[in-house]
């Protein structure tokens, strides 16, 4: 068997995560004064496939947060795409049928046995979903995300050097100039 939740619940409480283990899953919470993520995780077919699923709670309702049609359901899905794009790790989700959003990591281990290391990264990846959250509902509230400097930040950065060494080329070739 690739891994048991009798593994993985050991390993949550390693790391000192409150946790609940039931009909075969393990559910645990996450979040601060603002939101609430629940996660559940599985081992299913035998430990072969593990499963980590969060879902974003909806603070009001109390309940599984769910866009099922939403004046912005566009952007947000156009977000969801640029994120996995980004992140490369994990899978951030909708269900049409229902309008669920998760974020789910899915690792298939066959014959491979997974380590503690190795749940230690995903665990981190996948609490570390703060910021993509906070961005979901801020499109659902206004149809746009937070805004992200950094790009703009790097090529301004960028844009500061490369004049600097334009301004270094151009003295050298004065410099030059005058010596000859």
């Amino acid at each position: 068997m690739a891994v048991t939740l009798e593994e993985i619940a050991g390993w949550l409480e390693k790391q000192e995560f409150k946790h609940k283990v039931e009909d075969e899953k393990i559910i645990l919470m996450t979040g601060n004064e603002d939101h609430t993520n629940i996660h559940v995780i599985k081992a299913k077919d035998d430990g072969r496939i593990f499963e980590w699923k969060m879902n974003i709670v909806d603070e009001e309702k109390k309940e599984q947060f769910k866009v099922k049609e939403h004046k912005y359901l566009p952007k947000l899905l156009s977000y969801l795409l640029q994120i996995n794009y980004q992140t490369k790790f994990g899978t951030w989700e909708f269900d049409p049928k229902d309008g669920e959003i998760a974020f789910n990591v899915e690792i298939p281990l066959e014959d491979a046995v997974m380590t503690f290391e190795q749940f230690k990264r995903i665990c981190s990846l996948t609490m570390d979903t703060s910021e993509y959250t906070d961005n979901i509902r801020l499109i659902l509230e206004t149809g746009e995300p937070k805004e992200d400097n950094s790009e703009a930040e790097l090529m301004a950065r960028l844009e500061q050097l490369l004049a600097a060494v334009q301004e270094d080329l151009a003295e050298k070739t004065a410099e030059d100039d005058d010596s000859i």
